[in-house]
């Protein structure tokens, strides 16, 4: 299928600033298509806002905006972020 996946192992002590300036440094690398935060994440990390601060059209697992659209049906929008599309 051509997916290039990229793991990214962090430590459970890192801080939400340095996870949010990952996540700004994925969303702005034009080689990456989407970006899956795995949860649950550490609990001092508000899993909510980093999700949120994910862009949506990266975002391949949670973004409320995504979450949404598939709760009113809109079931392309579920099959394009399972494949990575959206």
């Amino acid at each position: 299928m051509g997916i290039i996946s990229i793991r990214k192992t962090l430590p459970l002590t890192i801080s939400e600033t340095e996870l949010y300036k990952i996540v700004d440094e994925l969303n702005m690398d034009p080689t990456v298509d989407g970006i899956l935060v795995q949860l649950p994440l550490p609990p001092h990390i508000n899993s909510v806002k980093i999700t949120q601060h994910n862009f949506p059209g990266q975002d391949r697992s949670f973004h409320p905006l995504n979450v949404g659209r598939m709760l009113i049906g809109e079931t392309d929008v579920f099959m394009l972020v399972l494949l990575g599309i959206c």
